[in-house]
């Protein structure tokens, strides 16, 4: 982890996938079952459906259990998912405004910003088209601390 400014920043493994509420209901019980930490998830419906991104494990570390017991969980269940690298912004002052701003307007001309979602301990998880690209503009924000 490095730092140097007000965020610190780690690669993270987010997992998406889509499902009706019930078995959602079952995922989720099934991960704290398999004592898995839901450290950021962000979920909408459409119709009957639930389009879930969840990243798991630890809020400052990550857990390569955890995230086996959610592959495990999925496949369980015969939920499609697939795993995708994102960023996490930790250090994110809470009550300060323009954090998301800032990390938004550094990002959209550059790369496509697909998420920006809320997770434990005032991190947000950041989802873009080039993660190597995106790390890099936000190593250079001016209060930034980056951790890679």
């Amino acid at each position: 982890m490095k730092k140097s400014g007000n965020f610190t920043l780690k690669i993270r493994t987010q997992f998406c996938f889509h499902t009706n509420d019930r078995i959602l209901n079952r995922i989720l019980n099934s991960i704290a079952n398999g004592k898995a930490n839901i450290t950021a998830y962000c979920q909408t419906k459409k119709n009957k459906m639930n389009s879930v991104k969840l990243v798991v494990g630890p809020s400052d570390s990550v857990s390569h259990r955890q995230k086996h017991v959610v592959r495990e969980v999925l496949r369980s269940l015969g939920v499609m998912f697939h795993e995708k690298r994102v960023i996490q912004i930790l250090t994110i002052v809470a009550g300060v405004p323009g954090d998301i701003r800032s990390i938004y307007g550094a990002l959209f001309r550059k790369v496509k910003v697909n998420a920006i979602y809320d997770g434990d301990d005032n991190a947000s998880i950041v989802s873009v088209s080039n993660i190597k690209l995106a790390v890099q503009i936000l190593k250079n924000l001016p209060l930034a601390n980056t951790s890679l």
